[in-house]
């Protein structure tokens, strides 16, 4: 190797800027101590990695190339070795463990963050002065003055109105559901580097783009899905901001920050020195604050308007900061503990926006300085409890009996724990990233598989496996589209986000399986019991069931569904991959299995309608073909039963005799064996307890087929 070279350094008589040499001198003490004298591995790993950094090749600390190099390992599979990540950790175990006792007054500090190969190296700050709150000045730009910054931004002209408000966005209906139907290709955006932060102006027209430590800034015109420009910024860079006002703020890991105004030709981006490292920062909603998340300098805000810095808390270690939609509350997590936490047990910390007060800590539970989304009314937070129930340096107290990613919803007016997610872990499925709340009730976690979850009532909404890689999303403003980042391919998927309006109607709705990478109800909480294998594949509306003749679905909780076992409705798409024979497409039986009823396709491609005992048996005008969506309709009133074909009332007759008192099952595909199978896909299962019109089933049928809900 050459002669090692300073990496991206802070301007001249930045009191953060550490020199190779003291880098090194700090190795050797760290090696010296216990948990690492006689490891040679974790000495090697965190040499490794420090030394790389130093040399300015932070961009080729990769995972494989750790595995091959460090490890020794040529045929090194990321996929399913592990020994990177274990050891990873290991080494972040160590590095707490020695700052907290044998280095608690080392000046350099050297940190391994989660999620992260490249070392934060820093200076240990200064104690903070008797007075508690530490005022600075430092919003100073390559020379300039902070007063010369705001001029040269016209920040003091951005906000003549002192007032808080809030813009509230649409809230969009389900996310995948065009990018996932029957023939749909998503757009992508290439790019030169990972998109691992996003962030969308707030007139939805540029979406911006940056990679952890990297330098490079994609700006995207949404658009047209192209990317407009890039530009090279002279030191690493990581999390972005978008203010009301036009200005993008982005964060560096290495010292400060940059400010770009994106209405201003030539762009421009302005350093702004912040008295050490960003790792996380968050814009107030009416833009007039900045919170930074400072790691060893604590939380800081910067007044938009003048450009001065303020100190918040100088607890350390703040990993992630988020600021509500509604500007009242910022959230702050910690890793090193945090205030009253303890090791694989953070904390989390709660702010007053427009105090800066502290209101409140959770702490407890486990988790490791995770990212934070709040709801779009600011009542629920989630938090990503990162990897505490799986790592083995932690504890696992009151983690759940599996290897999991835990997640937290927290009730925002009382920091009450409401519910844990938690994703089961496994060698080959173990990367799941940060939570976003699309509305006020929904969040989606991105990783090696994207899924949507209901914060009421704790159901998966969506979930699909086609952006594995993906860790980050951006929605517009107007609700209308998604893009996410897709690591491993270097590019952003762009989705067209379906509206509200396409929900099915909500009168009467007792059950809804929209069959979107998930067997769950997303109404009443129940579930389809698959009978052989689960299988999804593309549907009508986004993902549907994928029946094969060897497998079925059914379930025994049917809600509030019961109730309309005299009078109700069921809807459902369904495709035959083949008309051989017989095929039972519903099968619905009572308490007494001599009471029941059956949609069959019949051998002449029919469909027959027949219940049991001497109700008469009604045959479709309609004639089945194969590889064809239908949409049917099944009501039934005191005195009428009724089949719908794509809006159309194609067979009616008699009701058959009531299946109540207590309904014992539901089954879609085959009742049991020996009766024929159904073999196709079936989509968008919903059960009313009320029967429907003809005008409300023409209406269901039509809001796909024509205007903003067709697919």
């Amino acid at each position: 190797m050459g002669a090692a070279t300073p990496p991206p350094s802070e301007p001249s008589g930045s009191n953060n800027s550490v020199t190779p040499q003291a880098v090194e001198a700090q190795l050797e003490r760290i090696f010296k101590a216990e948990g690492f004298a006689r490891s040679k591995r974790l000495k090697d790993f965190l040499g490794y990695v420090v030394r790389r950094h130093l040399q300015g090749e932070s961009a080729d600390l990769k995972e494989y190339t750790i595995g091959t190099e460090v490890f020794g390992r040529p045929d090194f599979d990321p996929q399913t070795d592990t020994i990177v990540r274990t050891n990873a950790n290991k080494l972040r175990g160590q590095l707490e463990s020695y700052y907290a006792t044998a280095g608690q007054d080392d000046e350099v500090l050297i940190e391994l963050p989660a999620g992260r190969y490249i070392p934060r190296i820093t200076l240990r700050p200064p104690k903070p002065s008797p007075r508690g709150r530490h005022r600075s000045r430092l919003w100073r730009v390559s020379g300039f003055s902070a007063a010369a910054a705001v001029a040269a931004l016209g920040l003091a002209l951005l906000f003549p109105v002192a007032r808080r408000w809030v813009e509230p966005r649409p809230a969009p209906g389900r996310l995948f559901a065009r990018a996932t139907s029957d023939g749909a290709i998503p757009k992508r955006i290439g790019l030169s580097h990972r998109p691992q932060y996003l962030a969308v102006s707030r007139d939805g027209k540029t979406l911006f783009a940056t990679e952890s430590h990297g330098r490079t800034l994609s700006i995207i015109d949404t658009d047209s899905a192209t990317v407009r420009r890039t530009l090279t910024l002279p030191r690493d860079i990581g999390p972005l901001a978008a203010s009301p006002s036009g200005l993008l703020y982005i964060a560096s890991p290495v010292d400060g920050l940059f400010v770009l105004d994106i209405a201003r030709e030539p762009l421009r981006p302005v350093s702004v020195q912040t008295g050490g490292p960003v790792f996380d920062l968050s814009v107030t909603p009416d833009g007039r604050k900045l919170f930074l998340a400072m790691g060893t300098a604590g939380v800081k805000r910067l007044a938009t308007r003048t450009g001065s810095i303020e100190r918040v808390s100088d607890r350390v270690c703040p990993e992630h900061v988020a600021v509500d939609p509604q500007g009242k509350s910022l959230y702050v997590s910690y890793q090193c503990s945090g205030p009253m936490g303890r090791r694989g047990h953070d904390s989390m910390e709660v702010f007053d926006v427009a105090t800066e007060a502290s209101r409140g800590i959770v702490t407890g539970p486990p988790m490791v300085g995770g990212a934070i989304s709040a709801s779009a009314d600011g009542k629920l937070v989630v938090v990503d409890g990162q990897d505490a129930c799986w790592t083995p340096a932690y504890d696992h107290q009151g983690c759940p009996p599996f290897p999991s990613h835990v997640y937290y919803l927290i009730r925002a007016s009382d920091r009450q724990i409401l519910h844990r997610f938690a994703l089961p872990v496994t060698l080959s499925q173990n990367r799941y990233a940060a939570p976003h709340f699309v509305d006020d009730s929904r969040f989606v976690i991105l990783g090696d598989f994207a899924q949507v979850e209901d914060s009421a009532g704790y159901a998966v909404l969506e979930r699909q496996g086609s952006l594995p890689g993906s860790e980050t999303v951006a929605i517009s403003p107007d609700g209308r589209r998604a893009w996410i980042g897709d690591l491993g391919h270097h590019s952003i998927s762009v989705l067209e986000l379906e509206s509200a309006d396409c929900s099915p109607p909500g009168s009467g709705l007792a059950m809804f399986f929209p069959a979107d990478g998930t067997n769950e109800d997303s109404t009443a909480g129940g579930v389809l019991t698959s009978q052989g294998n689960l299988q999804f594949t593309p549907g009508r509306v986004g993902q549907s069931f994928l029946l094969d003749g060897t497998n079925s679905l059914s379930t025994d909780w049917i809600g509030h569904f019961q109730d309309g076992a005299r009078e109700m409705s069921l809807a459902l798409y369904v495709k035959f991959a083949d008309l051989a024979g017989e095929a039972v497409l519903i099968d619905w039986v009572g308490e007494n299995p001599l009471r029941g009823f059956s949609l069959v396709k019949g051998v002449d491609n029919h469909l027959l309608l027949r219940s049991w005992p001497g109700g008469e048996t009604l045959q479709s005008r309609t004639i089945m073909a194969a590889g064809t969506w239908y949409h049917l309709v099944l009501t039934r009133t005191d005195g009428d039963v009724a089949l719908y074909v794509n809006g159309e009332a194609d067979a009616r007759g008699s009701s058959p005799p009531q299946l109540a008192p207590r309904i014992e099952g539901l089954f879609f595909g085959a009742r049991a064996s020996g009766r024929p199978s159904f073999r196709g896909q079936m989509d968008e299962i919903l059960g009313y307890n009320r029967a429907m019109t003809d005008s409300e089933v023409k209406a269901l049928y039509r809001m796909r087929e024509t205007g903003p809900c067709r697919i």
